[in-house]
């Protein structure tokens, strides 16, 4: 029976090494397939954003995937810089990222007090969603370790 276990505890183990290895080498293999043409057309497109929060990358995502070209941006595609009069913002490739070397301009405009509100209210919900995640995740080890349970308790019988 000893055998058993470590048998079925083992194939568990590796079942689960394989199904992360395989997850995490498939979503590396589309990541790498970048090199997308530098989107155009958002030199007359407009995104609300703080001048402040324009080097803050999350931020500033969050801000230019609301415009349709730029709806896959990540954090890691662009070096932003602001102009001199704060009302645009100037966005360089960065080497590793989805896009091809070099630069596009966007304008910038100040948050509505509508705008600012709903921020703030994002700010609040963002604990939420990480308390939903871990539930998730415990969620998951439990239903694994209670099939884990049964089985070896069905092997001894």
């Amino acid at each position: 029976m000893q055998n058993t276990k470590k048998s079925l505890v083992t194939k568990l183990t590796t079942l689960f090494v394989v199904a992360f290895v395989s997850l995490f080498a498939a979503t590396s293999a589309f990541a790498a397939f970048g090199s997308k043409d530098l989107p155009t057309g958002t030199d007359t497109k407009e995104v609300a954003i703080s001048p402040n929060d324009v080097t803050n990358q999350s931020e500033l995502v969050k801000a230019l995937k609301k415009i349709e070209a730029l709806k896959d941006v990540k954090e890691n595609d662009f070096d932003p810089s602001l102009s001199s009069d704060k009302k645009e913002i100037n966005l360089e490739s960065k080497d590793g990222g989805q896009f091809k070397s070099g630069k596009i301009k966007v304008k910038r405009r100040d948050l509505t007090d509508t705008e600012k509100a709903e921020k703030e209210a994002e700010k609040g919900s963002s604990w939420t969603s990480t308390l939903a995640i871990v539930l998730y995740v415990v969620a998951g080890v439990l239903v694994v370790a209670g099939v884990a349970f049964f089985v070896i308790k069905k092997r001894r019988q």
